[in-house]
């Protein structure tokens, strides 16, 4: 039989109790044990942090210093290593501090043998070897906690510039491009007109997308937040439609809304923005001459649901199964593909974002968000709200 190496520290002022333990541990055929004996609590706590033992047998009651006060020298040494205190056979108010000050097990010396001495050994290395291994991993936990604070900070300082360095800037762009389409500045020709309405749109178009950046930044640092209230679901949509309505009749493209009334419970410009969003993305995808649908049903007494379908292209399964799963600012995603529908002469517009926005928001509110769509027929997105109870709709 392979014996084990084990170095063992005892501290004990009476010779005859360190001979008792040396003796009981030298009769366990399963180890080869190496003792460092210290006579007295001040020379342990002065020598044994260089001794490289793996357990100590501490006496209770040492004369000079009691076991807790020596327990609490080598805590404050930092040493990680498991101590067993040997008490006075009865001294059950001594065993219960010896633990709290950081003993890992209590043997009486009345009761002790060779067996006992082997198995509360063994213990207290398998509970140490546990103990360092959780010490460990909150270590790295700490190590991981604090590199995901520092990644909010950066995710942070990324919507301060956002919005303070690149929104001020942009907006008083978009104001003198129409001062200068006014005529302000002097006459402005059909052509030039046209130009400057182009770049008016294209400074919507990144406003909206930086908006979008800042939400969607803001939810993921835990510091966006929703106020719900009773909201009109006609009046809901009946805004929507208005947002949207130059442009479906420039391309002449049918809207049509089918609404229950009633009220959800919700945050107003939250909700509309929600079903601007795919408002946008059924007038870039539906081609010219097509339809588009908007629809609010009772799912349930609990809930509403709010669809919005188009004739556009409709979608592949593979394009479904991915368009709500791009991370806000770790994957941002292509915009909405309408490249192959008949074409109405509209991109759209942002960077993709608005779908994973809409769904963020939407879960904010306790709802889902969903997409049914078919190759060559169109698509319809689905989102639930939360019915606001006992609110009288006038009209």
């Amino acid at each position: 039989m392979v014996r084990s190496a084990l170095r063992v520290a005892t501290i004990e002022d009476d010779a005859v109790d360190r001979l008792m333990v040396h003796r009981l541990l030298s009769q366990d055929p399963s180890w080869t044990v190496d003792f460092v004996e210290f006579s007295s609590g001040e020379e342990a706590i002065e020598k044994l942090p260089a001794s490289l033992v793996d357990v100590v047998l501490l006496d209770s009651d040492l004369g000079t210093m009691t076991g807790v006060e020596v327990l609490k020298g080598l805590k404050a040494q930092k040493l990680e290593v498991p101590v067993i205190a040997l008490t006075r056979q009865g001294d059950d108010c001594a065993a219960v501090s010896l633990l709290q000050a950081g003993a890992i097990d209590t043997i009486p010396k009345s009761k002790i043998s060779t067996s006992s001495l082997q198995r509360a050994i063994t213990n207290a290395i398998e509970k140490q070897s546990l103990r360092s291994a959780v010490c460990r991993f909150r270590e790295e936990l700490d190590a991981r906690n604090d590199e995901l604070e520092a990644q909010k900070r950066e995710v942070e300082a990324f919507y301060h510039t956002l919005s303070h360095e690149l929104k001020t800037p942009l907006t008083s762009m978009r104001e003198f491009i129409c001062l200068m389409a006014e005529g302000v500045a002097g006459p402005v020709t059909d052509d030039q007109a046209e130009y400057l309405d182009a770049c008016k749109i294209s400074c919507d178009q990144l406003k909206r997308t930086m908006d979008d950046l800042i939400d969607l930044s803001r939810i993921e640092t835990g510091k966006f937040s929703i106020q719900k209230q009773p909201v009109e679901i006609g009046e809901l949509l009946a805004e929507v439609v208005r947002w949207g309505e130059i442009r479906a009749v420039e391309t002449a493209i049918t809207v049509t809304v089918e609404s229950i009334r009633g009220a959800v419970l919700a945050d107003r410009d939250r909700a509309k923005q929600v079903l601007v969003h795919l408002f946008d993305n059924a007038l870039s995808c539906t081609p010219e001459g097509g339809s588009i649908h908007l629809e609010a049903i009772e799912e349930n007494e609990h809930q509403i649901v709010f669809s919005v379908s188009d004739t556009g292209r409709g979608m592949a399964l593979a394009e479904q199964e991915t368009i709500f799963t791009s991370k806000p600012l770790s994957a941002v995603s292509a915009p909405l593909d309408c490249s192959e529908s008949e074409g109405n002469g509209r991109e759209p517009s942002g960077l993709g974002l608005g779908l994973n926005l809409c769904k963020e928001l939407v879960e904010l509110h306790g709802g889902a968000m969903w997409l049914e769509s078919t190759p060559g027929t169109g698509s319809v997105f689905s989102f639930t709200l939360p019915i606001a109870k006992d609110v009288l709709i006038p009209g």
